[in-house]
Formats: C-alpha cells, sequence, structure tokens
C-alpha cells in the first residue's frame, strides 16, 4: 500500500520544496537544500525491504538526518523562527524513531516509514508556512529582496 503511494508522496514533497525555494527567504532556502541533498543520500542508501519485517535503519541514513537536525537546530537558533523551531522538532522526531528501531526489535518497518512520512510533511510544511510568511512580510514592508 505505502510502495505505491511513494510517487505520489514525492511529487507533493518536491512540490512543497519548489514552493519553500521560490517564495522562501534565505533561511527557508537553505533549509529546504539541505533536505534536497539529504533526500538525495538517503535515496542513494534505501533498501526495500518488507513491510512487516523489522525496521533496517541504514547508518547512512542516520548520520545524513543527524547531521541535517543540527543545520536545522542552528538555523532556527539563529533565526528566531518559530516554524523553523517547529521543522527542528519535526525533524528531531525523523531522528528519533530511527535510534528507536535500531534499539527496538519490535517496530515494524510499516510503522517507521508512516512516522518517517509525517514528520517529513511536517518539516515540509514548517518551511512551505515560513517562506510564504517571508513573502507576506516582503511585500508588505516593500523590501527590496527577500532575506533570511
Amino acid at each position: 500500500m505505502l510502495d505505491a503511494l511513494a510517487p505520489i508522496q514525492a511529487a507533493v514533497w518536491l512540490f512543497f520544496a519548489a514552493l519553500a525555494l521560490w517564495f522562501g527567504g534565505r533561511t527557508e532556502r537553505l533549509a529546504t537544500g539541505v533536505l534536497l541533498l539529504g533526500w538525495l543520500v538517503t535515496l542513494s542508501a534505501y533498501v526495500d525491504v518488507d513491510q512487516l519485517s523489522r525496521a533496517a535503519v541504514s547508518p547512512i541514513i542516520l548520520v545524513c538526518d543527524s547531521l541535517q537536525l543540527m543545520v536545522f537546530v542552528v538555523l532556527a537558533y539563529r533565526s528566531g523562527r518559530a516554524w523553523m523551531t517547529w521543522a527542528s522538532a519535526f525533524f528531531a522526531i525523523v531522528v528519533l524513531v530511527q535510534i528507536v528501531s535500531m534499539l527496538d526489535v519490535r517496530i515494524l518497518n510499516v510503522g517507521y516509514v508512516a512516522v518517517q512520512t509525517a514528520a517529513s510533511f511536517g518539516i515540509m510544511a514548517c518551511l512551505v508556512f515560513g517562506a510564504f510568511r517571508s513573502r507576506y512580510l516582503w511585500q508588505r514592508e516593500g523590501l527590496g529582496a527577500v532575506e533570511g
């Protein structure tokens, strides 16, 4: 079931990424670029497994997502924007689920994928919200460029 939805989920996710890149300020564009880069690394390390088997977490994906989380936390701290803090919290859920899946053998792959998908859309929703908020503030204040 989830495998059949993967292309649709990817298309929606990439559409959200395009919105964040197009309308966002420097912070949203940088965060979206980090997400896209991490997505490429994740795709190269992805291994297809049975949905009802034990969740198998790749150490490469865990390291990549941990590095992305660090970037998000730094961006949230430096920008002082609430949506970056929320995006960092969603990213922390992604990393935490990976760590728990490595430690607990009872977590099935279908649950792992469901939580990862929900959290990744939460991250992207925060970035798109931030992008539109930045664009709105830019237009309202009449600035010459969208600042981060």
